[in-house]
């Protein structure tokens, strides 16, 4: 239903508004729907929603870089060629970086 009223293409240019709030907004949303089905998740990833992690896994807040990850890991959980596309932007530095933060005391990306 949410992916039919068309408001995907509208939230993803969000992922990257200078307000916190309102990437903080986008990016849960979006993110729930990745959870859903393989469908789903790939009329995001159709709406070049990848595009926008690299600036939100380097975010200056922690809260942004942690909804990132989730959102991605759930991008992760999809079809082969889904888990290509994180693959393909390069996003795995990254995120090995924010877990690697974590790792060594310095934030603390909890789930």
């Amino acid at each position: 239903m949410v992916i039919d009223s068309g408001v995907v293409p509208k939230l993803i240019p969000l992922l990257s508004h200078k307000e916190v709030k309102v990437q903080t907004a986008a990016l849960r949303a979006v993110g729930n729907i990745v959870t859903g089905t393989d469908e789903q998740t790939q009329v995001v990833l159709n709406c070049d929603a990848l595009s926008h992690f690299p600036a939100l896994l380097t975010h200056q807040k922690e809260k942004i870089c942690k909804e990132a990850v989730w959102f991605l890991s759930n991008i992760t959980a999809g079809n082969q060629q889904q888990v290509q596309a994180v693959i393909d932007t390069e996003l795995l530095p990254k995120i090995i970086r924010n877990l690697s933060k974590v790792a060594n005391g310095a934030g603390t990306l909890t789930f």
